[in-house]
């Protein structure tokens, strides 16, 4: 699997959201002047970067376990990222018009599912036969919950 980057630049993520295979290696580049402390609480994706600033070597994580991991910085509450780390290569962004197409899915019995930052995660089982099989996937909003700090605690009055 090929790496990804995530920048850390402007006291934000960047990009703030990407979608990985397992076994993908997330590098996390520091191009802010302060000091930056990546990490995730996440299950199956538990990581504690520490803390590196511009200039100092790029500390990276492999992320295994499928399922949605939250990144955060320990230093800045508002830094925030989401990777959907996914099982295999049968993955694809639904388009402008919100329709998608997954080619080459073998047949048989498959389990889909649809994710974005805004949503939680919806799955459905679908048979797979011949060329064409159409699903589709009603998703539900779901707020942003305030996050605490690696330790498990609210942050402190450090608050940019």
């Amino acid at each position: 699997h090929k790496g990804v980057e995530i920048k850390q630049e402007g006291r934000q993520f960047s990009p703030r959201v990407a979608v990985v295979q397992s076994g993908t290696n997330v590098v996390f580049p520091n191009f802010d002047s302060v000091y930056h402390n990546v990490f995730s609480n996440s299950p199956r994706n538990t990581f504690d970067l520490g803390t590196y600033q511009a200039g100092d070597k790029p500390r990276s994580v492999t992320v295994t376990g499928p399922g949605v991991v939250e990144v955060f910085c320990n230093l800045h509450q508002k830094m925030s990222a989401k990777i959907l780390v996914v099982p295999n290569a049968l993955y694809t962004k639904v388009r402008p018009d919100g329709t998608f197409r997954l080619e080459n899915v073998p047949s048989g019995a498959r389990r889909l599912v649809a994710w974005s930052p805004e949503t939680k995660p919806a799955a459905q089982r679908v048979e797979i036969a011949g060329a064409t099989t159409e699903v589709s996937f009603s998703l539900e909003h779901q707020e942003a919950g305030a996050h605490s700090n690696k330790f498990g605690q609210a942050y402190g009055s450090y608050k940019d």
